[in-house]
């Protein structure tokens, strides 16, 4: 299963047709779950990172849960393939969900978000593989604030976060290039990973050199490297 979660004002469809992934659904043989947040005051969907302001904002984490045990249950899902996707105020959740839930996640991909590193506390290794661009304005690749979210980690920092929190012991170090982006002719996503982390977990960081906060992502290449990942890494200790 793939879970999806939209960026702000957006919703799962759009998302979805942005990332492409729709079309790879028969293709490689998973359930692709595309939930929609709640309207803010002005209409727009968001989802509740535990930084929202407001004393009404839902309860995501317990929502999505839920929406995760009826997939399995209605559609028996794999429940050593859970994975979850988010991108921005999704990434947040995203990394949200995975933190609490990470008994349940098998794996993360956050696009132009980051961790709380001061509220993660996951009890079981999750493998994460975090998405920056270079040039994004909103959500700056070294950090800073952004609106409801507030102040948030660097990229960097939140890759070392869940390289501590899933128990690498090992130095990152730089591998291939990728062509992920339109926005380049050439290999424009650098990736680095975290070495001596546990059996079958992986924590690893593509960095869209002049990304911005809606990269222009080259399609197939995209979902298609973003599957192979998620693909790679059931919950450590199933079989791949």
């Amino acid at each position: 299963m793939v879970l999806l979660l939209h960026g702000y004002t957006s919703n799962g469809e759009s998302q979805s047709r942005y990332f492409d992934l729709d079309s790879f659904v028969d293709k490689r043989g998973f359930i692709l779950v595309k939930p929609n947040g709640t309207p803010d005051s002005k209409g727009a969907l968001y989802w509740n990172t535990g930084r929202h302001l407001s004393a009404v904002a839902p309860d995501d984490v317990a929502y999505l849960t839920a929406v995760l045990q009826d997939v399995v249950a209605a559609f028996g899902a794999d429940s050593n393939r859970i994975f979850v996707v988010g991108h921005s105020n999704g990434a947040f959740m995203a990394n949200r969900l995975a933190c609490a839930r990470s008994d349940r996640i098998a794996a993360l991909v956050s696009l132009a978000g980051a961790v709380d590193t001061g509220s993660c506390h996951p009890v079981k290794p999750v493998s994460v593989l975090t998405v920056h661009g270079t040039a994004d304005r909103l959500i700056q690749y070294g950090g800073g604030t952004a609106g409801f979210l507030g102040a948030y980690a660097s990229a960097d920092a939140s890759l070392a976060f869940w390289a501590q929190a899933d128990g690498c012991h090992g130095a990152r170090t730089r591998g291939k290039q990728l062509h992920l982006t339109c926005d380049s002719s050439a290999a424009d996503t650098s990736v680095s990973s975290y070495a001596g982390c546990p059996a079958g977990v992986a924590v690893e960081h593509w960095k869209l050199e002049g990304g911005g906060h809606v990269p222009n992502f080259a399609l197939p290449a995209w979902p298609e490297a973003v599957l192979d990942f998620l693909w790679a890494h059931p919950k450590a200790g199933a079989q791949k």
